[in-house]
């Protein structure tokens, strides 16, 4: 059983399907099976599966017997049905569109973090017409007019919403809107002759968080095969909660009617405290990530919030924790130290409870749950573990930390001295041993890898925007790998998945995975990832190719048997080529003609070796697939 989201393909030009493949990542991190799919494909649907189709896509082309019809725009306006199946859940966006749905919303956020306010000098005015219709108002007059192909990417568009002061919208029912409003600017609506303010309010997390369990009680029914009976069902739930509400029922009674045996919340979260978990870091990016991704799978049940201090990190720590959501950072230059750490998070946090936990522990399900119901007992102020987990975690009540000043960040006894302080005022200091948590013992020796047939190589993968297909290529990649090689992701400045895709990869194979971040597009990105490789051989591929396994032994054989030849390119049918040579001689190529590199005739290629006094191998034939 699996959700499978009907979308057309990813544009960053378009919030609505942004939004679509947004609903795929948040099912996934609620523990649910869900693909995308692209809705104009050929595709078997199993009997169980729940299709959701956006409101553009007329019928149900995919012969899905469980439909779920996601309105993101009025029905009809911009392609679809007016009006759906009796048998169809439907669900809205937001408010205004919440008449044509089953009374669920679910705003899918889907706009990045650079959409921020940054404090630039404003001095220019933008207009944006869109899917409205423009009536040459004369407000909007000497406006840059922001278009879907200007500006170029999401970083730019940002970065002209920063220098604006006023931003007039045609259209109403634009993601740009927000952008507009999250960078600082004056959002001006124009409705016909008329000029009105806009009004677009800080993103709710919380909330779209109880829309998606909503949406997911709703929907998720693993013993229903019908949409009829489905809809039944929900007809029941909705009518049980309105009775809840109109009789003062309790909330557990209300959410009971909707639930379904694996709800990510639990009913009672209101009645324990808030938490805010502060991790601390010095290097060490594959222990940090194991922890961040323990603590975003099994922390459910709690409001929380994630601050880590990247306490003068040096390694790709520093360049991986701005890729990943829902966490805030703190960046030190240099090593301030944990109590320093521990300070600067408390002043940003905003939980009931300060949790500070060790790096190297690995959090279990329920772990956060009974942690704060230590806190429901308002004379605790602070809970830490026992001998088993000694170091693990801390957690201290927010208003106790705060009055006594926090740690005190010249002593080196620090944290035993604020306990110390707590027990001097009558506090509490619980042992919480009922946590369940773990610090991982010693990874167990690899298994061995067969012997290289081929010199140490250096494999270089230039990308921007290409999270779909990146995931497949580093699998394959990973199993080419022999001892001695290294992998060097160069990003172009992608504005999808593609970097938090490299980290996690680079995660797996810190000790040879090389990330380099280059805004300059994926040509520059090659040059910088050329730079920083450092084997004598370099395999350059394309993030849309998949490798069989061997490739790499088998181009270095190739390449072996010509003599003459400076480098091989091997033809992958419309992705392209992969490139073998010396490194040496792809940075000589990569400085004047890097486009040679791409090109899949290898023509130009050829000629670029002439130059340098050698010749090109070519394999015309379709080596390894597209992914």
């Amino acid at each position: 059983m699996r959700y499978v989201i009907a979308a057309p393909s990813y544009t960053q030009k378009s919030a609505g399907v942004r939004v679509l493949y947004e609903l795929q990542k948040w099912l996934v991190r609620y523990g649910k099976d869900a693909m995308v799919l692209n809705f104009k494909s050929p595709y078997q649907v199993e009997a169980d599966d729940i299709v959701v189709y956006p409101e553009i896509v007329s019928g149900n082309p995919l012969g899905a017997r469980r439909v779920v019809r996601y309105i993101l725009n009025h029905p009809g306006r911009i392609g679809g049905d007016k009006e759906y199946d009796r048998n169809e859940i439907l669900i809205a966006y937001d408010g205004e569109l919440g008449q044509y749905s089953h009374g669920v919303v679910l705003a899918t956020p889907c706009i990045e973090e650079f959409f921020s306010n940054r404090g630039y000098e404003r001095n220019i005015d933008c207009l944006f017409v869109g899917k409205g219709t423009n009536t040459g108002h004369s407000a909007a007059r000497g406006c840059i007019e922001i278009t879907y192909q200007w500006p170029a990417n999401r970083r730019e568009l940002a970065e002209l919403l920063n220098r604006t002061r006023y931003f007039y919208s045609y259209d109403q029912r634009t993601a740009l809107r927000s952008e507009a409003a999250w960078c600082g600017c004056q959002v001006r609506d124009i409705i016909g002759d008329e000029v009105i303010e806009g009004q677009s309010g800080p993103f709710d997390m919380e909330l779209f968080k109880r829309q998606l369990e909503q949406f997911i009680q709703m929907t998720w029914y693993p013993e229903i095969d019908l949409n009829e009976e489905a809809s039944r069902s929900i007809d029941i739930g909705l009518s049980a909660r309105c009775r809840a509400g109109a009789s003062g029922a309790s909330s557990r009674t209300a959410s009971a009617a909707l639930r379904t045996p694996d709800a990510a919340m639990s009913t009672s979260s209101h009645t324990v405290p808030s938490a805010t978990v502060v991790v601390p870091v010095t290097n060490g990016w594959e222990a940090t990530f194991r922890s961040l991704l323990a603590l975003s799978e099994r922390s459910s049940g709690v409001r929380r919030e994630v601050i880590v201090v990247d306490n003068g990190c040096t390694d790709d720590t520093r360049l991986a924790l701005p890729q990943l959501e829902n966490v805030r950072v703190i960046r030190n230059e240099s090593d301030e130290g944990f109590a320093r750490a521990c300070n600067q998070a408390a002043a940003q946090a905003q939980g009931d409870v300060l949790v500070f936990l060790d790096r190297d522990a690995e959090v279990s399900p329920g772990w956060l749950e009974r942690l704060m119901n230590h806190f429901t007992d308002p004379l605790v102020a602070s809970a830490g573990p026992g001998e088993r987990l000694s170091g693990a975690f801390l957690a201290v009540r927010a208003a106790d930390y705060r009055e006594a000043n926090g740690l005190d960040e010249k002593d080196p006894a620090a944290a035993e001295g604020l306990l110390g302080g707590f027990l001097r005022r009558g506090r509490r200091v619980v042992l919480a041993e009922d946590v369940p948590m773990q610090v991982p013992p010693p990874a167990p020796p690899p298994e061995p890898v067969p012997p290289a047939s081929h010199p140490p190589v250096s494999i270089v993968v230039p990308v921007r925007d290409a999270g779909a297909t990146l995931p497949e290529c580093l699998q394959a990649i990973e199993g080419n790998l022999r001892p001695g090689d290294e992998v060097v992701i160069a990003d172009g400045g992608s504005e999808d998945d593609t970097l938090r895709c490299a980290f996690e990869f680079a995660a797996r194979h810190h000790r040879i995975v090389k990330v380099v971040d280059h805004v300059g597009g994926v040509a520059g990105a090659l040059r910088q990832g050329l730079g920083v490789a450092s084997r004598e051989m370099t395999l350059i591929v394309s993030p849309r190719v998949v490798m069989p396994s061997g490739f790499v032994d088998g181009t270095h054989a190739l390449l072996s048997g010509q003599p003459t030849a400076g480098a091989l390119a091997v033809e992958v049918p419309r992705m392209g080529i992969c490139v073998l040579g010396r490194l040496d001689d792809l940075r000589a190529i990569a400085t004047s003609n890097v486009n040679a590199l791409f090109k899949q005739d290898g023509v130009d290629l050829g000629r670029a070796l002439q130059q340098i006094g050698k010749q090109l191998a070519y394999v015309p034939a379709p080596v390894g697939r597209a992914a």
